[in-house]
């Protein structure tokens, strides 16, 4: 019984964690399925949702496509700028239902002890199709991404964002010194130049850009400083239809842990987990999802 139960438990890793080690990927496959990705115009690649650090299946199981984002790459200048395309689905609550909230807890929410109040009215949401631009002008030296879940309904044009890049600076500096920097938005104005940038999402920046100066003036690590792992890892991803494993870099700072594709030309941030202190406390109006990237076309 307990041989079977440990049994059990192996297989059950095996699965949960992509039968990774049982990949026969060799040196000279995985470098080609990594150098081979190209991001010319007409490319796009799938984003979706995490929830700390776990796949993007998990998070799928618990809002459908909700969040799950496709972005396109309208053009490409390496090392130097970008147009992307992005279109998701997002679902709100609906005017009356809000309406219907707020009656029923304005009546029912401060009932005696003992009165026992009336079902509340199930929330009615409805979806809509979302979608925005970014012209990034600066993938040479930008030392800022923007998490995918606050990309908003409009164009952006950034001259010191990458959005979802890393700049070339940074990238050479993850191979070479094994360091670089790397804020989420907040060392550029990015946020400013949103027109649909909400009081709330200001106070969840301000709140953030605090615990940044509360961590700089507490610990002896800075909070922009990003570290890679000693050892390049692997990544299994959808690459035109097909599951492949490709090369990353797995680095960490106070934001979280990113995992960028290793290849000089195309440096996306595939995956993001964030550090709960970090965003659970400063844009908790996102909460603790991260992203990863499952799929890429070319």
């Amino acid at each position: 019984m307990k041989r079977a139960l440990i049994l059990t438990f192996v297989i059950s890793l095996v699965f949960l964690s992509g039968c990774s080690f049982l990949d026969r990927t060799t040196d000279e496959q995985l470098k080609a399925n990594t150098n081979d990705v190209v991001l010319s115009p007409g490319a796009s690649f799938i984003i979706k949702p995490t929830v700390l650090g776990f796949g993007a299946d998990i998070k799928a199981k618990i809002s459908g496509d909700q969040g799950v984002k496709t972005v396109t790459v309208d053009s490409m200048s390496i090392g130097s700028s970008a147009k992307l395309s992005w279109e998701g689905k997002q679902k709100y609550e609906t005017k009356d239902s809000k309406i219907a909230q707020e009656e029923y807890y304005d009546e029912y929410g401060s009932l005696p002890i003992g009165e026992k109040a009336p079902i509340p009215p199930e929330p009615i949401y409805e979806e809509k199709d979302i979608n925005g631009k970014f012209l990034i002008n600066n993938l040479s030296t930008s030392k800022d991404i923007l998490m995918p879940e606050v990309w908003p309904e409009e164009t952006i044009t950034t001259d010191d964002n990458g959005v979802i890049f890393l700049s070339t600076q940074s990238f050479n500096e993850l191979i070479e010194n094994k360091k670089t920097d790397l804020s989420l938005g907040l060392t550029g104005n990015i946020f400013s130049q949103m027109k649909l940038y909400s009081y709330q999402a200001e106070e969840g920046v301000d709140k953030l850009k605090e615990l940044v100066t509360k961590e700089e003036q507490e610990s002896s690590d800075p909070p922009y400083e990003l570290t890679a792992e000693d050892v390049f890892d692997k990544m299994k991803i959808s690459i035109n239809g097909e599951d492949l494993y490709i090369k990353t870099i797995v680095s960490h700072n106070w934001f979280g842990e990113f995992v960028v594709l290793n290849n000089a030309n195309y440096p996306l941030v595939l995956k993001m987990t964030p550090n709960p202190i970090a965003i659970g406390e400063g844009l908790d109006f996102k909460s603790l999802f991260g992203y990863q990237i499952t799929d890429i076309n070319y």
